[in-house]
């Protein structure tokens, strides 16, 4: 009997343990909602985590679209600056191109007679049958070297400085020139004046060949016999390191024919010294 009311007494107090449990049980319920409301907070806490996260994205999506316009740009600038760079190489080529101009003004010089004979070389003593005045009866004019022919020599190569040498000779027995004339030291000087001594006047060709080079005399005056060159002809006339040279042809080799003092057939003048 006693082993039973211990036993009831056992019973009573682990149920009323159990009853305690319950009810403890339930304040850990009310615990376990507040963890579960607490749970909700750090579920909030985690969608904004989420929300920063996807923040976050939308930047890295951001800073994205940002660099790729920069280097876009980037480099359609450097290909602009380049262009404008081979552009303007061609803006050296006219001054290659100005160069070329040089050669026609000097050519024209000849043509035109605009640039003044050069200055005169040593002269040497003038031949026999030259003074320093005007010949008695002629009417004298213009004459650069102020030496005059006075008509002692005849039958010379130094005679008549500034005639017409070819047409003279074929009619009174002289030789038979080809190309024949006199370097004077003005364009107009006139007939008898004395020339320019040791001038080269060079012939070239119908192809712009040198063909054949004579010395003016003591007198000025320069002539050839030869024949084999290819016409038409021009000329240029050298001294030292100083040039005069035509620019058109001609198939009449008597100088002189053409320069005469006032010039003929488009002439300047005389042949001058360069």
């Amino acid at each position: 009997m006693q082993h039973r009311l211990l036993l009831v007494s056992i019973v009573s107090l682990v149920a009323g343990c159990g009853a305690e449990s319950t009810a403890s049980g339930r304040t850990s319920g009310g615990g376990a909602d507040d963890v579960r409301v607490g749970g909700d907070t750090e579920g909030f806490g985690d969608a904004s985590v989420t929300d920063a996260a996807l923040q976050d994205t939308g930047l890295a999506d951001t800073a994205g679209e940002e660099t790729t316009p920069a280097d876009t740009e980037l480099a359609d600038t450097a290909v602009e600056d380049t262009t404008p760079a081979d552009t303007g190489s061609p803006d050296t080529t006219p001054a290659d191109t100005g160069t070329a101009d040089t050669t026609p003004a000097d050519t024209g010089v000849a043509d035109t007679g605009s640039e003044a004979p050069g200055p005169l070389p040593d002269m040497g003593s003038a031949p026999l049958g030259f003074l320093g005045s005007v010949p008695i009866g002629s009417s004298g004019g213009a004459c650069g070297t102020g030496s005059w022919w006075w008509g002692f020599n005849v039958g010379s190569d130094n005679m008549r400085p500034g005639g017409n040498c070819i047409a003279c000779h074929a009619g009174n027995g002289g030789p038979d020139y080809t190309f024949a004339g006199t370097v004077m030291a003005g364009y107009n000087d006139a007939d008898d004046c004395r020339g320019v001594p040791n001038v080269q006047v060079e012939i070239l060709d119908a192809n712009g060949n040198l063909a054949l080079t004579m010395t003016a005399n003591a007198a000025g005056n320069f002539s050839s016999t030869n024949g084999g060159v290819e016409l038409p002809y021009s000329a240029r006339v050298r001294i030292g390191d100083r040039v005069r040279e035509m620019t058109t042809q001609t198939y009449n080799g008597d100088c002189n024919s053409c320069h005469t003092t006032a010039g003929a057939d488009l002439a300047p003048g005389r042949v001058v010294l360069p």
